[in-house]
Formats: C-alpha cells, sequence, structure tokens
C-alpha cells in the first residue's frame, strides 16, 4: 500500500547489507512473531512487521561482564535486536531509515535558544492544519 500523501517519503536502507553511524537514532522495520496464546500452537497470524525508533550500536555491554554485542539496534524498553540474517534469530531489523526532518527543516533535532524562532516558522497560526474556533 503506498504512503498517503501527508506523510514524509522515507530512504529505506537494507540492514543486511550496511548499517548506520554508531550512536545513530533511526527509524527500524522489525519482523518477528508474538508469542501464541496459552494452549494454541503458533501461526502466521503471529508474525509482524512494523516500525519503531531506535538506536544503533556498533558495540553495547547490557551489564558488566556480560558478553559484547556488536552492530546491534537498541530500542526505548533496552530491547537488542540484530539484523536480518545476522544468525542471532529472534526479532530482526530488516531495514534502517534515518529520522525525518522537522517540519519546514532539514535536521530532525533543534535544541536550545534556537527552538522558538524554528517552531514559531513551522507552526502557521493561520494555515490549512491550524485549529478552528
Amino acid at each position: 500500500m503506498p504512503a498517503p500523501p501527508d506523510r514524509a517519503a522515507i530512504g529505506w536502507v537494507d540492514a543486511r547489507r550496511r548499517q548506520p553511524r554508531d550512536g545513530q537514532l533511526v527509524l527500524a522495520a522489525i519482523t518477528g512473531r508474538y508469542p501464541p496464546e496459552p494452549g494454541r500452537s503458533p501461526s502466521p497470524d503471529d508474525d509482524f512487521w512494523l516500525v519503531l525508533p531506535m538506536h544503533f550500536c556498533a558495540v553495547h555491554v547490557i551489564e558488566p561482564g556480560d558478553p559484547v554485542l556488536h552492530d546491534c539496534y537498541l530500542d526505548a524498553d533496552r530491547v537488542v535486536r540484530f539484523p536480518a540474517g545476522s544468525g542471532h534469530g529472534g526479532e530482526e531489523v530488516t531495514h534502517w531509515a534515518t529520522l525525518p526532518g522537522l517540519p519546514g527543516r532539514t535536521e530532525s533535532q533543534i535544541v536550545g535558544a534556537a527552538v522558538g524562532p524554528a517552531l514559531a516558522a513551522a507552526v502557521d497560526p493561520t494555515g490549512p492544519d491550524a485549529p478552528s474556533g
């Protein structure tokens, strides 16, 4: 299904071929299978493919003394996933994409005093998406 016209176009990268920069926040397409309900066998209906924001880690240690993990993706709940085909099994990252820029901007993060003017420029109080009333 094509993306609706009000969505940003995303350039997806095959995670089997190339990884993001270490520490980079990306959108990750993840595939896996939800655990079946108790007493029910796994089924294709349990399969999923979805998008989550994740950080890429070239090197990651969960706890001191644990094995060092290489080239993995870490979500906000600190769940680790690996690129598809890496041999780690479980949920896998099939593709990744850089985050789109903020509305009207090329950068995806603005900090400090520049936030106010950037936000004011992006939020047109008379534009078609402005609240009415």
